[in-house]
């Protein structure tokens, strides 16, 4: 099987090409490395195997797609900026990553006639009850959410006009080794202050998530492109956690004593979130096995060895 993955040197994206490479699958990963350094050390493990395919490109290259997707069996479109807070400061941005390159995804799956999974956000619930339901109605308060929610509706339109056989997948809270995202991932944030003893700083005092570990969200993934027809399924645990116990739980794995800080919430954060991940247990045979525990000791021990130990949280 040939599949292409978008945003496949991304935190997800790039632990979604190591376990898709471990089958007899032909795989191309197609990224724009926007994130420099940190991209490039992403894929590093990658580079050896003989099945993965490494291309320098961008889903606002329609002809680009529309070439290298002409043989292939699965698309997973990953690529997308991702932060809240930054999407407020530069709109245009993230509206056009989310629905500019998810249309041209869409087109060239369209063309070639394959399969799309595209990763979306726990974010387009916004300020609905919890457990979030697939069949709430979504809230976005950011303009990234609001650019997830419009390319999933791109998906549904492409599926009711073409027929065409999507997958959109909410991810929850993803955390696990090689996340970086220095300035705006709240895991990395909180676990670089622990080691270079500063306080840790939790932004609202009942700021709860639903964090899950990266491989069962690659587990997810790959499960849903076996669904045959159009549906949209949440990625998460269901165990909200507040973010007071996440440090607390890492200052005992760690054996680092630091002060918790408990700040305002940041502009445009959810208070809560948490999945019912009932329908894709159901539907897709989804079950997350690792616990928040485990993540974090992983978590740690990446950090440790791979960003502290060769200096590259400078």
């Amino acid at each position: 099987m040939k599949i292409l993955v978008t945003g496949g040197a991304g935190f997800i994206g790039n632990h979604l090409v190591e376990e898709l490479s471990k089958s007899e699958n032909d795989i191309v990963l197609l990224d724009n490395f926007s994130k420099g350094r940190d991209n490039l050390r992403s894929v590093t493990h990658l580079l050896d195997r003989g099945n993965v395919d490494i291309m320098v490109g961008s889903v606002f290259d329609l002809g680009l797609l529309k070439k290298i997707t002409e043989d292939v069996d699965v698309i997973y479109h990953m690529a997308s900026k991702t932060s809240h807070r930054l999407s407020a400061i530069s709109p245009k941005e993230y509206i056009e990553s989310c629905i500019v390159g998810t249309e041209n995804i869409l087109e060239a799956a369209r063309l070639s006639g394959v399969k799309l999974v595209f990763s979306s956000s726990s974010s387009v619930y916004g300020k609905n009850p919890l457990p979030f339901r697939e069949d709430m109605l979504p809230q976005p308060t950011s303009p990234y959410a609001t650019g997830k929610y419009a390319a999933e509706l791109l998906c549904k339109n492409y599926h009711d006009v073409y027929g065409m056989n999507i997958a959109v997948l909410r991810y929850f809270n993803v955390i696990g080794s090689r996340m970086l995202c220095r300035y705006d991932t709240l895991l990395y944030i909180i676990v670089k202050n622990m080691f270079e003893e500063k306080p840790m700083v939790i932004h609202g005092e009942n700021t709860t998530r639903d964090f899950t570990d990266v491989n069962d969200i690659v587990d997810g993934t790959i499960l849903a492109a076996k669904e045959k027809k159009f549906n949209t399924f949440n990625l998460g645990t269901g165990i909200e956690t507040k973010l007071v116990d996440v440090a607390k739980m890492l200052k005992r794995i760690s054996g680092i004593n630091v002060p918790i800080e408990v700040g305002s919430l940041k502009q445009l954060e959810s208070v809560r979130t948490c999945a019912d991940i009932s329908k894709a247990r159901r539907l897709l045979g989804y079950e997350p096995k690792r616990t928040l525990e485990e993540t974090l000791k992983e978590y740690v021990r990446w950090y440790s060895e791979d960003i502290l130990a060769t200096g590259k949280s400078k």
